[in-house]
């Protein structure tokens, strides 16, 4: 079984969208190859998932209205939401960025004129 780490920085919460198949297939991989199991905590009426410091949750939102998530679910130092991107190439692709609006709109969610905190290292890890 492979090792889920969170590089030793309090728990990471994966969030998946019942709305977008690319993250239920990501849900369900993680799953599956790491083991996780349910903890006995809920999140929309949701089992939520975990091993370790790892911790994997399920929304009824589309990711990108998924703004309350980090207060709904105690205990998480970082949250992490596994979506579908597109590229422009139409060439699949694995990516990491940090959510945010740079301008004076929020046409996919947020607010304008606000980033996320990001972790260079985990988006780093991650790919």
């Amino acid at each position: 079984m492979r090792e889920m780490s969170t590089l030793g920085r309090g728990k990471a919460l994966i969030v998946a969208s019942r709305q977008d198949p690319a993250s239920m297939n990501i849900a369900e991989a993680l799953i599956e190859l790491y083991g996780l199991t349910e903890v006995g905590r809920e999140f929309e009426g949701a089992p939520i998932y975990g091993r370790d410091e790892v911790l994997l949750a399920f929304t009824q939102s589309d990711a990108i209205y998924a703004e309350h998530v980090d207060k709904a679910v105690e205990g998480v130092g970082v949250v992490i939401f596994a979506s579908r991107h597109a590229s422009r190439a139409e060439v699949a692709t694995l990516s990491t960025h940090t959510p945010g609006n740079l301008g004076p709109t929020a046409e996919h969610g947020g607010e304008p004129r606000e980033l996320a905190w990001s972790d260079p290292c985990r988006m780093a890890s991650a790919l």
